[in-house]
């Protein structure tokens, strides 16, 4: 059996007194606290469930200290746990807590309840915490965590992470970017979204600080960059909407970052223009590009920028980290080699950091992970194409399917055109997104109003999956096959920009 989640805890608490996590509140805790708190979590969690393990427990996360030992106790009583975003629509909670099914949901909220559902407040469990008893090692390739990924029918699969392959990523993280006990980490990413694990588990791997930075900051540019310059934040991990915000209101040009020496992009294309403001008013960081999907713990590459960018290019998605296997395999399934540049393949990633499975979705697991090429082990095919550049690295090409990547989040144009359809007096719909723009167009067939789809939808949908146009036809245009004819819609309402 494979150390777990116990282990990392352990060795954090050597740090004492030194702070593990704070957040705009002022909320803060220890390293010794944090590891006492999980113990006692643990327990608790432990106690509520009769000792049953390898079961879900939901956690509705704010961005804030006291919901870190929650999802850390809830790994430590042998339970895996699932984060959810606060500030989702009632109904898509709702769906996803019948994913899930989960032992125990934990809420923000007293007085409240998820209907069917074991129901426990955060401020009610926290004022119940019995003494830490001796929990039982949790096996390392267990699950730690589940996190929803955007399917095609209707909304998202769970996929499960275990903690040795999340901490086989953090090792390479570690190791490759140089953190350590004097780092303070300024994180953007909710928790729901799997590229917060660098936010939530770095520090117990080396000693760093975690500064949870609320999201009311990312609408005030200047006071932002003033908490990143006040905290003496090093190192950021963002996604490159919230990058850009600081870049395109000009704040970089006023307010100095020294201590900022790290700046990492995740999630989607980093706009050229913006890092370039960037890169000039911090010459002595270094800029990093990571590139992932849900169904690997972690990130599988990344790419050190050490040059300028014109505006026209792509920056790469770069090399893998130590101990990932990443495949570009061709129509027939063989390997692409790095040094045939012109040719594009599918991106497959392999190795340590592969994700357990779907939850609970024992066919769709099968069809996703497979065996690889000879002398391969088993892969995940990610659906997104790539070539090989003359350097090595990885350019990522398009997609194969209609997923898309906005403002950070991994969205399926199906799960809004099935939050579409279920609107009453809609008959077909059809999502196209403009990466130029960056937009989202939904068209639509059918009596419905404008006014009545954007109300359904905005009940349905988390915000950044809103459309930014409604557009309302006479008919669904259909194409020769009789489906339809997204090359049409395209070409009419995403200024004759690539099908995604």
């Amino acid at each position: 059996m494979r150390p777990g989640i116990s282990k990392i805890l352990a060795a954090c608490a050597a740090w004492g007194d030194k702070t593990a996590f704070l957040d705009c509140s002022g909320a803060s805790l220890s390293f010794a606290q944090l590891h006492e708190l999980s113990l006692r979590l643990g327990t608790a969690f432990r106690h509520m469930l009769k000792g049953a393990t390898g079961r879900p427990i939901a956690v509705v996360a704010d961005r804030s200290v006291r919901c870190i030992p929650v999802l850390l106790g809830a790994a430590l009583s042998g339970s895996f746990y699932v984060p959810l975003d606060g500030s989702l629509p009632e109904a898509r909670r709702r769906a996803m807590l019948a994913a899930i099914q989960p032992e125990l949901v934990v809420g923000l909220a007293e007085g409240t309840s998820e209907a069917g559902f074991r129901y426990i407040s955060v401020d009610e469990l926290y004022g119940t915490l019995p003494d830490a008893d001796e929990l039982p090692p949790v096996d390392g390739d267990m699950p730690l965590y589940g996190i929803f990924t955007s399917g095609s029918t209707g909304f998202s699969k769970l996929v499960l992470k275990s903690y040795a392959a999340l901490m086989s990523f953090i090792k390479a993280y570690i190791e490759t970017f140089g953190f350590s006990e004097r780092d303070v980490l300024g994180s953007q990413i909710p928790f729901s979204f799997d590229a917060s694990t660098k936010d939530l588990y770095t520090p117990l791997a080396c000693g760093a600080s975690t500064l949870i930075i609320d999201k009311g900051y990312f609408a005030q540019p200047g006071r932002l960059a003033e908490l990143l310059r006040d905290q003496r934040v090093t190192s950021i991990v963002w996604v490159p909407s919230a990058l850009s915000m600081l870049s395109r209101f000009g704040v970089l040009g006023h307010i100095s970052l020294p201590d900022l020496k790290r700046v990492l992009f995740v999630g989607e294309q980093m706009p050229v223009r913006q890092l370039n403001i960037w890169r000039e008013a911090l010459p002595d960081a270094l800029f990093a590009n990571l590139y992932g999907v849900s169904e690997n713990a972690g990130n599988c590459l990344y790419h050190v920028v050490e040059k300028s960018y014109g505006e026209d290019e792509r920056i790469p998605l770069g090399k893998p980290f130590p101990g990932t296997q990443v495949l570009l395999l061709d129509e027939a399934g063989a390997i692409i080699p790095p040094d045939q540049p012109d040719l594009q393949g599918e991106l497959c990633i392999g190795g340590e950091i592969l994700a357990l499975s779907y939850y609970n979705d024992p066919e769709a697991t099968a069809s996703k992970f497979v065996p690889g090429p000879p002398g391969v082990g088993r892969i995940y095919h990610t659906g997104d194409l790539a070539r090989y550049d003359e350097a090595g690295d990885l350019v990522f090409c398009s997609r194969r399917d209609h997923q898309i990547k906005l403002h950070g989040y991994r969205i399926e144009l199906g799960d809004i055109e099935c939050a579409a359809l279920a609107c009453p007096g809609v008959d077909a719909a059809c999502c196209l997104f403009d990466p130029g723009k960056k937009k989202l167009t939904l068209c639509y067939a059918g009596a419905s109003g404008e006014a009545a789809l954007r109300t359904h939808l905005k009940g349905a949908l988390p915000a950044y999956m809103a459309p930014g146009s409604l557009v309302r036809l006479e008919k669904m245009p259909l194409n020769a096959n009789g489906k339809t004819d997204r090359v049409a819609l395209a070409r009419r309402y995403c200024g004759g920009g690539d099908v995604p």
